[in-house]
């Protein structure tokens, strides 16, 4: 397949932004938010998965996960061949609204750089809990394995528009962007927040995921998540999940038991979509 090479990151970034069919990031006008740090077990310390499948030699595979869902792509997704090859993902979702469960529960969705088969990870999205009876939810970003910051004063509200971006610019540094295209806003976190030595930059990712902290918490009812115009670049090919120039696996989520939590569908839209279902609480 030929590859769509690109010379800047900037000419990038351009040309990803008139992919959206909602309101355009020009439109939207930047907001100063607070970060504040977070309990780790609101989000997930790390990411692990769980019997993983795909071969070096397949261009799509099927994993289960005891904490996500969702789908990753990367030039390698068996060793380390992929590492420094990711420069960007993105993607978008609509913020659910929960239906009641029987226990407090949680849920993440998320797009992100690392984690699949390193341990670090640069990430940004919203999380979705049902506390007490009632709804909360949050706007949040991580460079794991540093610590989990809720964006505070960023809107956050059901069904409003949500999307994010994870760039990697130079020297450690990464540029981390939340969306909220219902209200018009964006805010960037401070880069003073965004800086890792050690991220490896191997794959991409968009997932719906539970808590984690040691044992996995109930999963939130989110019913279902849409993911829309999902991107990366990824060895300077700008392209979709299912780009030939790379892997993909589907993640579905299961608890202890193998029992299915969460479960993507195949990727729609030419691969820039797919769904995610809930299935059960725990």
């Amino acid at each position: 397949m030929k590859r769509k090479q690109l010379f800047s990151l900037v000419l990038l970034f351009a040309a990803l932004s008139t992919a959206w069919s909602h309101a355009t990031e020009s439109e939207t006008v930047e907001i100063q938010c607070k970060i504040k740090p977070i309990a780790r077990s609101k989000i997930h310390p790390n990411g692990k998965k769980a019997n993983l499948q795909p071969s070096s030699t397949s261009s799509s595979a099927q994993t289960t996960s005891t904490n996500w869902s969702g789908y990753v792509a990367g030039t390698d997704l068996t060793g380390t061949l992929g590492n420094g090859s990711v420069d960007y993902v993105a993607g978008s979702w609509v913020v659910p609204t929960l239906l009641a469960t029987a226990d407090d529960a949680h849920c993440a969705i998320w797009v992100g750089i690392d984690g699949y088969n390193s341990p670090t990870m640069e990430q940004i999205g919203t999380s979705h809990n049902w506390i007490s009876g009632a709804q909360q939810n949050f706007a949040w970003f991580e460079m794991f394995p540093m610590g989990s910051f809720e964006i505070s004063g960023f809107p956050v509200n059901h069904g409003d528009v949500i999307s994010a971006r994870v760039g990697y610019k130079q020297n450690g540094v990464f540029k981390l962007i939340i969306f909220n295209h219902t209200q018009n806003v964006s805010t960037t976190v401070p880069m003073a927040n965004t800086t890792s030595t050690t991220a490896l930059r191997s794959c991409a990712e968009w997932v719906v995921e539970s808590s984690f902290p040691g044992t996995t918490f109930p999963l939130s009812d989110f019913q279902t998540v849409t993911f829309n115009y999902c991107s990366a670049v990824i060895n300077g090919v700008s392209g979709l999940i299912n780009d030939g120039a790379w892997m993909n696996d589907e993640i579905t989520l299961v608890d202890s038991t193998g029992k299915i939590q969460a479960q993507p569908t195949v990727l729609l839209k030419n691969g820039s979509c797919f769904q995610v279902a809930w299935k059960s609480e725990n």
